[in-house]
């Protein structure tokens, strides 16, 4: 089942759902990129994930591995990271 991978239908925010309650986001805005590692230690955090893996809202997509590596490399090429 893990990992899974979705992304915010504006193509600025990746996720690679590792477990119920692990994540790695990555998220682009304008010339810069940022990683965040997302261990779910708290209700909110716990919520989002869940949100993801059921697609709950229109505006997260199923991707594919390649399609969050693809991103992750344009990231690591083209832009600064925070």
């Amino acid at each position: 089942m893990f990992p899974q991978y979705r992304r915010l239908s504006n193509g600025k925010s990746y996720y690679e759902i590792l477990s119920a309650d692990e994540m790695r986001e990555i998220t682009a805005s304008g010339k810069r990129w940022t990683e965040y590692n997302i261990v779910a230690k708290i209700l909110p955090e716990r919520v989002l994930i869940t949100d993801l893996l059921e697609q709950r809202y229109a505006h997260y997509e199923l991707i594919s591995e390649k399609d969050f590596y693809d991103f992750l490399e344009h990231c690591r090429s083209q832009l600064y990271q925070f």
